[in-house]
């Protein structure tokens, strides 16, 4: 325990959190069109927390049982692996199935392709390159040229969402 609360003190104080832009505003989007969110991530045990915590910064949420199930929520520390763990990837598909999500109804989104975008598609997700920023941006013209692991879509901002999912 003393362990985690060092980590979530570092994490929280030392590395920052912070949410994309536009985050809710995307989120609320998604959930007023009845669809389900979920977070594949590398992360501790308070990451979720942390993650509602930055996204509050930004506004309110819809209420989080219209917005995640507990297994929308897969992340590396719970799991045992972290990205581009195959297994990581296969893992979420099987517990998306088993609340009836196929892979091909996943959107994943990401700046990094080779630890998120090449293996979520690898494992049969649909996904959308977010090209936000300069800092943790992954490009690779090869990947991005193959059409086995290039991403579906390309966005620049998370309320672009709105041109994928709904009305």
């Amino acid at each position: 325990e003393f362990s985690e609360k060092v980590a979530y003190f570092f994490h929280s104080n030392l590395q920052g959190t912070e949410a994309r832009p536009n985050a809710v505003l995307a989120m609320t989007h998604i959930c007023g069109n009845g669809v389900l969110q979920g977070c594949l991530a590398d992360g501790q045990s308070f990451t979720f927390v942390q993650t509602l915590r930055a996204l509050a910064m930004q506004g309110d949420l819809p209420p989080l049982h219209d917005v995640f199930r507990p297994q929308t929520l897969i992340f590396s520390s719970a799991v045992g692996v972290k990205k581009p763990s195959k297994s990581l990837f296969s893992d979420a598909v099987s517990q998306l199935r088993s609340v009836g999500i196929r892979p091909e109804e996943i959107l994943h989104i990401s700046c990094r392709l080779m630890t998120d975008l090449v293996p979520a598609k690898a494992a049969g997700m649909k996904t959308a390159f977010l090209a936000a920023e300069k800092s943790g941006l992954e490009v690779s013209a090869d990947v991005l040229k193959n059409p086995v692991t290039r991403p579906d879509r390309l966005l620049t901002d998370l309320k672009q969402i709105t041109s994928v999912i709904g009305p």
